[in-house]
């Protein structure tokens, strides 16, 4: 579109934008196709006079301005979005006013607007000055996702959440677990767990405690059987001391089995990797009777 510039006929003409002249504006009119001030200088053929016009028309021209997503449309609960426009003005002012769901929103009225719910935007843009006009753009919808809510519950020695996760950090007592990032962890004995976890939006949230009393023991331990377990840090082998038959069975800090070893007196860990585990001692019944967190440390 364009706005059509008059001057008086009978003359001759040329126009001129920001001033430059415009090659080929010679007519007694111009359309103007886009912003800018404009001017005319007019001669009078019969005398060879010739005048130009005082100041400049400041044309305005609004092309189907569109809402736009300065941030992410689609964010995680209690952040928002950042609307702006693709209006541009010059030499005019604007005065802007953005709607939700179709109704006015309060107080928004700058070129950008900080959109914390739900739902679908625009904005009415009102042009100032000579020839001033209002246009809206059409709506932009904006999505704000809850945050994940993982939920630990116990399975025998191990903590577990929901799997559907993309990232996990277990914690005991506020205290990061080094490894401790798959959606399942052998516990570490008495102590208050939590777990953070982020989901396929990115957003992240931290679980509710749970709780686990009683020391190193699990439940079903019984305190009547005489069981030591040396050296610890250890470098290479773990001596079990048992007045029953134990099955041992070592994890990492994932969940992961790493050495079992039945009719355990003794366990080799020289080929593990360095950091804790976690040593959980079965009886024939496969009752875990001890767990206690284990150090290999090769010097």
């Amino acid at each position: 579109g364009g706005v059509l510039l008059s001057a008086v006929p009978g003359l001759t003409y040329q126009w001129y934008r920001n001033g430059v002249a415009i090659m080929g504006a010679n007519s007694a009119s111009y359309a103007a196709t886009s912003t800018g001030g404009y001017r005319v200088r007019i001669t009078n053929p019969a005398t060879g006079c010739t005048s130009m016009t005082a100041a400049d028309s400041v044309i305005t021209l609004i092309d189907n301005p569109l809402a736009i997503a300065l941030t992410p449309a689609r964010f995680c609960w209690g952040g928002s979005a950042l609307l702006s426009t693709t209006f541009a003005t010059l030499g005019s002012g604007a005065n802007y006013q953005w709607s939700f769901n179709g109704t006015p929103i309060p107080g928004a009225t700058n070129g950008t607007y900080s959109a914390p719910n739900t739902g679908d935007y625009s904005c009415s843009i009102t042009v100032s000055g000579v020839g001033g006009c209002t246009v809206a753009t059409g709506d932009i919808s904006v999505n704000e996702v809850p945050l994940p809510d993982p939920v630990i519950t116990q399975a025998g020695t191990l903590l577990r959440t929901q799997t559907f996760y993309t990232s996990y950090q277990w914690y005991k007592n506020l205290v990061s677990i080094p490894g401790a990032t798959t959606h399942t962890i052998a516990h570490m004995g008495a102590g208050s767990y939590k777990v953070r976890v982020t989901d396929t939006n990115g957003c992240q949230s931290m679980s509710g405690s749970y709780v686990l009393n009683g020391g190193t023991t699990v439940v079903g331990n019984t305190s009547t059987h005489n069981i030591s377990i040396y050296p610890n840090p250890a470098q290479a082998i773990v001596y079990i001391q048992s007045d029953v038959t134990v099955n041992a069975v070592i994890t990492s800090m994932d969940g992961r089995v790493v050495i079992r070893k039945a009719n355990a007196t003794s366990v080799d860990i020289a080929n593990l990797a360095d950091g804790v585990y976690l040593l959980t001692l079965y009886d024939d019944n496969n009752t875990a009777i001890r767990m206690e967190k284990l150090v290999k440390h090769s010097n």
